[in-house]
């Protein structure tokens, strides 16, 4: 097989382009979701936490399983059947925004993990 022959293949192309797409979107969704969580909707630490843990959970509960099953079936209507769920899911998260109690929401450097410094008067400097 030479070197370019992947590049003309069209299926393959459409293929890695919804992959490219589909990891790109994950990638938002990372970093996104707790984010939007945090300061649009006002998420507790508690929350965050919940969120962060339930991000793998699904993974260690359903992972081994669904991959032997998805191993006996095509791949192509798995991939499609999972970004289209995936999507519709995420597309639950703005529809929280919009129906959420309006909050103020603060500045990011205003948060309790950015150290307040203070400027303390030194006693010999008081005159």
């Amino acid at each position: 097989m030479s070197s370019g022959a992947l590049t003309r293949d069209r299926d393959f192309l459409k293929l890695w382009g919804g992959q490219a797409i589909s990891k790109i979107g994950s990638t938002i969704t990372s970093v996104g979701l707790p984010l939007t969580a945090a300061y649009v909707l006002g998420a507790s630490p508690l929350q965050m936490g919940i969120l962060a843990g339930s991000s793998g959970a699904g993974v260690l509960v359903f992972g081994l399983f669904a991959g032997a099953w998805a191993d006996r079936l095509r791949r192509r209507p798995i991939l499609i059947a999972a970004d289209l769920a995936r999507a519709a899911l995420l597309a639950t998260i703005p529809l929280a925004a919009v129906h959420a109690e309006p909050q103020s929401t603060p500045h990011p450097l205003s948060s309790s993990a950015t150290p307040r410094l203070r400027v303390k008067k030194h006693p010999s400097n008081s005159a």
